[in-house]
């Protein structure tokens, strides 16, 4: 890990990770990059547009007692494939490994109320700055000029002199992300707590105590909640809407720049390698409608549904298996769903199927989502989701788990259920 000496402006690599901040940004023109700075026999490049962020964040880090700084734009070689695919699978850890996030908005000025303004900021529309913004302990929020805007949380332990000068802009950003707040307030050690690091006597990191807060927070958040603070957030290439989220998923993989949407199909099967959430599965169509894949393509698809809960405790519906596993096609998986037959006028349906997900509603406990599966064929016991049919909310009518269900598939006809 490369890290910025906050007073030299330079590249090290210590032999020990010291204690270091972080930078949180969006990208701009002219910025400055590895090659620039590699070099201690080489100028620094001053005539940058990016050197003026690069240094003023430097300055800010030093005057907060920090002595390196990790910053993406030019801490990383990019011209290496393994280098850049190593960053990036580690890059939520370091993010949340570092002392202290200074996330900058370049294009906020408002010196008065900043809560206002912060939702027009483009970092909240970035992908890769969701996981700067949950991945740290402590981050700081500045304007286009350096001005102090407010903290993501109030540490509990802050000194008395400083609470005046944080504001806890939790509950704002959770209105702006969809985040909920207690993620954003994920980290907060007791006043009477030890910290989080210890110093060693050389005044390097020497030892991160266990802090497991956070694991635990987005481990109780279903896959479907997680992809849906992604959903309205953008990246310059397509594949890194996949990459942005490995870290708050706990997964890696390769990086190929150039598969486009398959990226994001690879992640949901590296998703279903260590969870059994079939959450995961409950998105909508309209973006992508001519899809026939069990996945989806884009965290887009989940922006209209509501957040839903996973049961990972067992099923609540009679034959449901909560349990996953990929199947030999790299297009399909295999899911253990309740499949129920559609009836209609008393008359089964041998090849279209409703499958009802092992989750629910936050909002409505009693109900689950469904989608609508066909068979490949009849003997086949392969299905493919239809491409136009969205996601369905299915509520049980008795004791029984019969359900009376309408829907515009098959023109807008009724069909009863049997589980």
């Amino acid at each position: 890990m490369r890290l910025i000496n906050t007073t030299t402006l330079r590249l090290e690599s210590p032999w020990s990770t010291p204690i270091y901040a972080i930078l949180s940004h969006t990208w701009g023109e002219d910025e400055v990059l590895f090659a620039d700075i590699c070099d201690p026999q080489q100028l620094l490049p001053v005539h940058k547009k990016g050197f003026r962020k690069v240094s003023h964040s430097c300055e800010r880090a030093r005057q907060d007692g920090y002595n390196y700084m990790w910053i993406d734009t030019c801490c990383i070689d990019k011209t290496s494939s393994a280098e850049l695919s190593e960053a990036i699978n580690s890059m939520f850890r370091w993010y949340h490994r570092a002392d202290r996030c200074y996330a900058y908005l370049s294009d906020i000025n408002v010196p008065g109320e900043p809560s206002v303004e912060l939702e027009n900021s483009r970092w909240f529309t970035r992908g890769w700055t969701l996981q700067e913004l949950i991945a740290p302990r402590d981050v700081r929020f500045y304007d286009s000029q350096w001005c102090f805007l407010g903290s993501r949380q109030l540490l509990r332990g802050t000194p008395i002199a400083d609470i005046s000068e944080l504001t806890d802009l939790a509950d704002t950003i959770s209105k702006v992300t969809g985040i909920p707040a207690e993620i954003l307030r994920w980290f907060s050690p007791k006043p009477d707590s030890p910290l989080v690091r210890r110093r060693s006597k050389r005044g390097g990191l020497d030892k991160y105590e266990p802090t497991h807060a956070l694991d635990k927070l987005l481990r109780a958040c279903s896959v479907g909640q997680i992809m849906s603070w992604a959903a309205y957030r953008f990246t310059t290439r397509k594949e890194d809407e996949a990459y942005s989220l490995l870290g708050l998923f706990g997964v890696n993989m390769p990086m190929l720049y150039g598969e486009g949407r398959s990226a994001f199909h690879r992640l949901q099967q590296e998703i279903l390698k260590t969870s059994n959430d079939q959450s995961i599965l409950a998105f909508e169509r309209q973006f992508y409608s001519d899809s026939s894949s069990l996945l989806a393509d884009s965290p887009r698809c989940y922006a209209s549904s509501e957040i839903i809960q996973s049961l990972n405790n067992g099923p609540l519906l009679s034959g449901a298996t909560p349990f996953f596993e990929l199947s030999p096609s790299p297009k399909a998986v295999e899911a253990g769903l309740l499949l129920c037959p559609l009836i209609r006028q008393g008359k089964e349906d041998t090849t279209c199927y409703l499958a009802i997900l092992n989750c629910i509603y936050r909002s409505d406990f009693t109900s689950h989502p469904a989608i609508i599966l066909r068979k490949i064929d009849s003997k086949s016991r392969t299905f493919y989701r239809t491409p136009k049919s969205g996601l369905h909310r299915i509520t049980p009518i008795n004791d029984q788990g019969l359900i009376e269900w309408s829907t515009a598939v098959d023109g807008g006809k009724h069909f009863f259920l049997r589980p």
